[in-house]
């Protein structure tokens, strides 16, 4: 299990490199506290006798203004980067603990003038949660069953400048912490919120850079990719289960925005034998747990990086049990002008199925 978070928290790492590593000119520097009163969200009925009270929760910003010296720092209205550290009390000391995580995330601002700014700031790291499910000792726990598990944190705000250095925000926002499926029980914590911060910049503010020269606009990309992931299953008595994925997509572009993404998708994943078992539906072959899909993504291309977020049906698929429907959430980050490497989660709705981590080969460029 180190191993397979070692290895997200490195994706996590070049992910706020591919956004940082071209910001050579100076930039505003900030630091930002910031806290948060929320909740959990009951979202399965198994989960209430869990939930005691509110979550209070606090969070420390380290925060980099971008000044446009790459065409998507403008393009974005000049966003911000950074990395959070997240601690949150959830209410129950004895099944839930507390929940940690650090994460780099951007920021991007929908309105921005000289006295006020509308954000949107979206990130994902490695989180830890301090209690777990255990089978004698922490049974009533249905929501996480490992310490080390996903962050994802999003936040819209609304910031005002009091002085240079000075700004207030009021804000709400959505933590997430999951383990991708790769440790049952995971149903997941979600913790909606409300939230105040403080923004402190760190000496003088640079000038953003204007540049009005074109630039080559792309029509579609075509690419390969190749993912494997590991899973548990309710019914597996822990035991982990290899997945593999290969899929073709066309990338279409709209704007240097991004645009919609089209694939077919084919799927191994092992545990499918035991779930059809459980049902008894018996195979004869490995190949018969095999399926296959088409699916549409919405891609938002920032600098080197891909965020994706889409639906696809199943083509073939001799399970039926998690339905005709599969999404995919998640990023693409190009290493060079021909590989990226891939980090997604396969989800049937809101139900995380496993984790899907490889590398991408770029086929045609247009």
């Amino acid at each position: 299990m180190k191993r397979w978070w070692l290895t997200y928290g490195l994706f996590s790492l070049l992910f706020l490199s591919a956004a940082t590593q071209e910001n050579k000119t100076q930039s505003s520097i900030a630091l930002e506290p910031r806290v948060h009163y929320g909740f959990i969200i009951p979202h399965r009925a198994g989960m209430t006798h869990l939930i005691k009270g509110h979550v209070r929760a606090f969070e420390l910003n380290y925060d980099v203004q971008t000044l446009g010296n790459k065409k998507w720092q403008q393009l974005y209205n000049y966003p911000t980067w950074g990395v959070s550290f997240y601690h949150g009390d959830l209410a129950n000391p004895e099944q839930l603990g507390s929940a940690t995580g650090l994460y780099p995330y951007l920021k991007f601002p929908f309105v921005n003038t000289k006295k006020f700014k509308f954000n949107y700031r979206i990130g994902w790291g490695l989180g830890y949660v301090s209690k777990t499910f255990h089978r004698t000792e922490n049974y009533k726990n249905t929501i996480i069953g490992s310490n080390i598990n996903a962050i994802i944190g999003m936040l819209w705000e609304t910031q005002f400048r009091f002085s240079k250095q000075l700004n207030g925000s009021l804000g709400i926002g959505l933590t997430h912490f999951s383990n991708g499926a790769y440790k049952q029980p995971n149903l997941g914590i979600n913790l909606p919120s409300v939230n105040l911060g403080v923004n402190y910049a760190i000496g003088d503010k640079a000038q953003y850079i204007k540049d009005t020269t074109s630039v080559e606009k792309k029509n579609f990309d075509v690419y390969l990719i190749g993912a494997g992931g590991v899973k548990e299953i309710s019914i597996g008595k822990n035991k982990k289960y290899p997945t593999l994925v290969a899929s073709i997509h066309l990338l279409k572009y709209l704007s240097q925005k991004g645009g919609f993404m089209a694939g077919l998708d084919v799927f191994y994943d092992s545990s499918l034998d035991e779930k059809l078992a459980h049902y008894s539906v018996f195979i004869d072959n490995q190949f018969q747990i095999i399926q296959s899909g088409f699916n549409l993504d919405y891609v938002v291309t920032v600098g080197k990086v891909h965020i994706l977020f889409g639906m696809g049906a199943y083509l073939l698929s001799k399970y039926k049990g998690d339905g005709l429907y599969y999404h995919r959430i998640g990023s693409r980050i190009a290493i060079n002008d021909k590989w990226l490497v891939n980090a997604t989660l396969k989800t049937h709705w809101f139900k995380a199925d496993y984790m899907e981590i490889g590398l991408g080969y770029k086929l045609i460029k247009r």
